[in-house]
């Protein structure tokens, strides 16, 4: 976005700085503008690929099951501290 309006206008305006934090950019209108659309359809093709595996659950080999059921143990104990919502949001940072 800044790279764009720097080439449309050959300058950068002074409420929008290059190398801001995230936080900063995230609080910004523009930005978050931008990111929605993108959020709404990351959301949507996860949701697909999920309900993909779900709905493909009794034709999945035993052995992926138990490396996926190994995987949510370690996730939980991992992000013990988190609620059930954190642990979709935060990853494993």
């Amino acid at each position: 976005m800044v790279t764009q309006i720097e080439e449309e206008t050959g300058t950068l305006p002074a409420n929008l700085p290059r190398g801001v934090p995230p936080e900063v950019a995230a609080a910004n209108l523009d930005v978050q503008a931008i990111i929605a659309p993108r959020l709404t359809m990351l959301m949507e093709i996860a949701n697909s690929f999920l309900m993909t595996i779900i709905e493909s659950m009794d034709t999945v080999p035993y052995g992926i099951r138990w490396i996926c059921k190994q995987i949510r143990s370690l996730t939980r104990v991992r992000l013990l501290h988190c609620t059930f919502l954190q642990t979709l949001t935060s990853g494993l940072a």
